[in-house]
């Protein structure tokens, strides 16, 4: 009875069931127990698949964040289809599409991404959610040090390089990213849409690897674990 009258959405078919890739092994949501590392596996994949996907786009970006709590589900070994894309990173609505977030470009200095990292690490160990991914960055985090005084600024690096608290740098992410630290900080600019979609960009960089094997690597160190 709960079948009648239901239709089924011409934008899907059998989109959801489209093999993407293969997973060589689980990558994972959570970064490593007892670890330093507060890098995901997920979280690698899906800003490395942000950054590539903007670049393919022909826009600069310098950094991709995504912060973890957008993202749903690891990755499972094995045949991965697009549902299992759908189910990695499922937040969000574009009525356009019936997809998720949508990407932005926001021209940030250094000092207002400092700013964001330390949102990020400041609700530690009790809620992770906040807890930014990057691709083309890295630095380092103390969790013992007072909330809003954990990251170790010389640590922070953008593709290898010391980020200067006064130039200014192209970040990726997503639409309610960045809507959450414009509400923090009103300093931050507006951003400039690029009309790609998360899903399609994670989607189609994972085609791209065809064989998908990711790990924590380190980008993110919390350097009160020893």
């Amino acid at each position: 009875m709960l079948r009648v009258g239901l239709v089924q959405d011409p934008r899907f078919g059998p989109v959801l069931s489209a093999s993407v890739a293969r997973a060589d092994y689980d990558i994972e949501k959570s970064w490593p127990a007892g670890s330093a590392f507060r890098d995901t596996a997920v979280g690698n994949l899906v800003v490395d698949a942000l950054k590539w996907g903007v670049q393919r786009a022909g826009k600069n970006v310098d950094v991709a964040l995504e912060a973890l709590g957008y993202i749903g589900s690891k990755i499972y070994q094995g045949k991965v289809v697009s549902e299992d894309v759908m189910k990695e990173v499922p937040y969000g609505y574009d009525p356009a599409s019936g997809l998720g977030f949508k990407i932005v470009l926001v021209q940030l200095t250094g000092i207002q991404l400092f700013r964001g990292l330390e949102i990020s690490v400041y609700y530690l160990p009790f809620v992770n959610d906040l807890m930014l991914q990057p691709s083309g960055l890295n630095f380092a985090y103390d969790s013992t040090q007072p909330a809003g005084a954990r990251v170790n600024y010389a640590s922070a690096k953008i593709n290898g390089n010391p980020v200067d608290p006064f130039a200014t740098y192209w970040v990726a992410m997503n639409e309610q990213v960045y809507k959450f630290l414009k509400s923090l900080d009103d300093t931050v600019p507006s951003p400039v849409a690029t009309n790609l979609l998360e899903f399609n960009l994670v989607r189609d960089y994972m085609k791209k690897l065809n064989h998908v094997g990711y790990m924590s690597e380190g980008r993110v160190i919390d350097s009160s674990v020893h």
